[in-house]
């Protein structure tokens, strides 16, 4: 029997902003460092909701892919409303998710018992984040497999 698992299907939810800002940024960083790091993390595809080049209600498109991919990365940092309601339909999914937080963000309560991947915005932090980024998402596929 073959070991080696099918690639995985990813969707990332973070504070969007408007193009050139701070938060698009970092959400454009993350999406590149996992598209370019694809085969490494054993992932197929990448999206976010900004990402979907489709037409059709975005609202739908988002949920659709938080219910069906196979892994969700949230990026927490700046209490986002609209990333915690999708971040509370992933978790309602009981389905695997990876969460993410600039250095020093303080979690909110009703989330602060989840294990969160720390990093430093900055592209000096980005090798340290890529390593352990690579454990999580190992550690997190292979408990649903």
């Amino acid at each position: 029997m073959d070991d080696k698992k099918s690639p995985i299907s990813v969707f990332i939810i973070g504070p969007i902003g408007d193009n050139g800002s701070p938060e698009r940024k970092r959400i454009d960083g993350l999406i590149s460092l996992i598209k370019e790091n694809k085969k490494e993390l054993n992932i197929a595809t990448v999206s976010a909701s900004h990402t979907i080049d489709i037409s059709g209600k975005i609202t739908h498109q988002i949920l659709k892919s938080l219910i069906t991919v196979d892994l969700v990365i949230s990026d927490i940092s700046n209490h986002n409303p609209n990333v915690m309601y999708e971040l509370a339909v992933r978790h309602a999914q009981r389905r695997p998710c990876i969460l993410i937080a600039t250095n020093n963000t303080i979690i909110p309560f009703d989330i602060h018992d989840n294990r969160v991947l720390y990093y430093e915005d900055s592209i000096a932090g980005y090798p340290d984040f890529f390593v352990r980024l690579k454990t999580f998402v190992g550690m997190t596929t292979k408990k649903t497999r």
